[in-house]
């Protein structure tokens, strides 16, 4: 079954391919460990297979897939480090409980 993408005008389409491989990645659509061939890619977004190529050399460089020759991509595991790298720390900017004052 081939998901719709919606790619906004001017925007390539590995671009928004990379994003939503991204969003599926995190979300655990494709879990640690899973392998991410070419031809599922395309018959999943319903894209060409150049699109997917790009995309996934992308997310390569982010740290998110490992890409074997002849073998397709690996989803790479997400530690904490990682999650911080790309979402931030949340806690970093708040006070500490004692520095909070009460009413």
């Amino acid at each position: 079954m081939a998901l719709r993408m919606n790619v906004p005008i001017g925007t390539p389409a590995y671009a928004a391919l990379r994003d939503q491989l991204r969003k599926d990645i995190l979300s655990g659509v494709f879990p640690h460990g899973a392998r991410l061939t070419i031809v599922q890619l395309v018959e999943r977004y319903g894209v060409s297979q150049m699109p997917v190529r790009e995309a996934l050399q992308s997310l390569q460089g982010e740290g998110l897939v490992n890409i074997l020759p002849h073998k397709g991509a690996r989803v790479l595991s997400l530690d904490v480090r990682f999650v911080r790298n790309v979402f931030g720390d949340p806690l970093r900017n708040r006070e500490p409980a004692s520095a909070i004052q009460r009413p």
